[in-house]
């Protein structure tokens, strides 16, 4: 069986070769969106002589439902407007019989092709856009791509889609820009600052053939965050740093905190503390800890010593994160002046020795004046006026003079018995004499004619005369 039509629909196009000189179809197209009843083609059979003996039926997917065939006329039918982002073509068995239903020939397969027309808006990816880029990068740097679908042909112009930049929430629209065709948001400044703004929205529409009378368009935001990089140097804050310590602070112990802010953030923000060669800064150390520089007595500091009773030490703060990208922007640092003020503490006297030594005869009396210790008060004070000495000996041999330190001697003494005696000797304030300071004093007896001459025989002595 052969089949020729008319077109007689100017939205329907058929495709065709030609057979015995009669053009023989099995091919069709129609435009999506028309409106019902509308005619595609009018299907003759080579039998069919316009008797009315011949009868047209149609089968397969959208049979009746969105096709139909008047089944005298062989005129075919749309019965719905078609869609053809839903089903772009349809394949329909075609048969005609006599009027008693004897089939005249094997069916035959047609397609109809539904053409395409822009009836579909660009859509973005749903859900939220995000991106990232770093602060100060290079005019150009790539941010992301931004991908919007056009469900129509996109062979079509209609179904190609260009980008661009709508006005946008603050400044934003004069920082990045789009590709028109790809899609590719970059940076079109090198002036990014996070801590300007952390934060831009660029708004980004895509349309479908801009050039044509009719096209269709939609939006979305894009949230750009703009990623810190250590651009900032610590700053001191809460100063100036004037502490006040005693002079009798232990090593070790703490003299002050000092703190610092800077701009950026995590590991971009910390910093290290050093102290400055020069000054004083031999006196003290210092501690990066819990993001503050901890400044420490290192030496044993000194009330009467000191000029104005004052040390002075510079400290400077670091950032160790460094980006070698951002070496232009110079050192990271700040640097402060610490001025410690130490003050006065009582201090006991201290000996001008650690040990003395001194020598008395075995026959020195009660009284006798040995020799006097000495103290001076490190403060410059009067020492007589404030101190005392004091002594601690076992053996009752000695004494001392609490206001001038003369050891004399207070028992007998014989070098026969002892010769050498450590007695301990204190200078400190009255009532607190063992909490100042303390010294050795070493006494040796010296020796006296104090003892006849014996036999070594013992009394009896035998006596032996020789004849010379």
């Amino acid at each position: 069986m052969s089949y020729s039509h008319d077109v007689t629909n100017q939205d329907a196009t058929s495709h065709g070769r030609s057979r015995q000189r009669r053009w023989v179809f099995n091919s069709y197209s129609v435009k999506e969106n028309r409106d019902p009843d509308q005619l595609i083609a009018k299907i003759r059979s080579s039998y069919d002589n316009f008797t009315g003996t011949v009868v047209y039926s149609i089968s397969g997917r959208g049979a009746d439902s969105l096709f139909q065939i008047e089944p005298l006329t062989g005129r075919l039918f749309v019965k719905q407007k078609l869609d053809r982002e839903m089903q772009s073509s349809y394949k329909l068995n075609v048969s005609a019989h006599d009027s008693m239903g004897n089939p005249l020939d094997p069916s035959s397969e047609i397609t109809i092709d539904v053409l395409d027309e822009n009836d579909n808006a660009p859509e973005f990816s749903a859900g939220k856009l995000h991106a990232r880029v770093k602060e100060r990068s290079p005019s150009g740097t790539k941010v992301t791509d931004v991908i919007a679908h056009d469900a129509d042909d996109p062979t079509q112009p209609y179904g190609q889609i260009r980008y661009s930049v709508l006005p946008s929430p603050g400044d934003a629209a004069t920082k990045f820009i789009i590709h028109h065709e790809r899609g590719t948001v970059s940076t079109i400044t090198s002036n990014l600052d996070r801590e300007e703004s952390d934060t831009y929205e660029l708004v980004i529409q895509a349309r479908d053939d801009p050039n044509a009378r009719l096209s269709f368009s939609s939006s979305t935001t894009l949230t750009i965050s703009v990623i810190d990089v250590n651009d900032n140097p610590p700053v001191f804050i809460n100063e100036p740093y004037t502490p006040r310590v005693p002079e009798d602070s232990k090593i070790g112990s703490e003299v002050v905190r000092l703190s610092t802010t800077d701009a950026d953030e995590a590991e971009n923000a910390q910093s290290v503390y050093i102290i400055e060669d020069g000054g004083d800064s031999a006196y003290f150390s210092i501690e990066t800890l819990d993001h503050q520089g901890v400044l420490k007595v290192k030496k044993r500091l000194d009330y009467e010593t000191t000029p104005n009773h004052q040390y002075h030490v510079k400290v400077r703060a670091r950032n160790t994160h460094l980006d070698p990208s951002l070496a232009y922007l110079g050192a990271l640092d700040d640097v402060t002046d610490v001025v410690i003020t130490v003050t006065d503490v009582n201090e006991p006297p201290e000996f001008t020795e650690v040990n003395f030594e001194f020598l008395v005869r075995e026959d020195a009396i009660r009284g006798f004046p040995i020799r006097a210790v000495t103290a001076s008060d490190p403060e410059g004070d009067i020492f007589s006026n404030f101190h005392s000495y004091f002594m601690k000996d076992k053996s009752k041999k000695f004494a001392i003079d609490p206001i001038s330190g003369m050891i004399s001697v207070a028992g007998k003494l014989d070098r026969e018995d002892k010769d050498t005696y450590d007695v301990t000797v204190y200078a400190g304030s009255p009532g607190a004499l063992e909490q100042g300071s303390s010294a050795r004093v070493t006494i040796s007896i010296s020796d006296v004619n104090d003892n006849p001459p014996r036999p070594l025989g013992g009394d009896k002595v035998e006596v032996v005369l020789c004849d010379n």
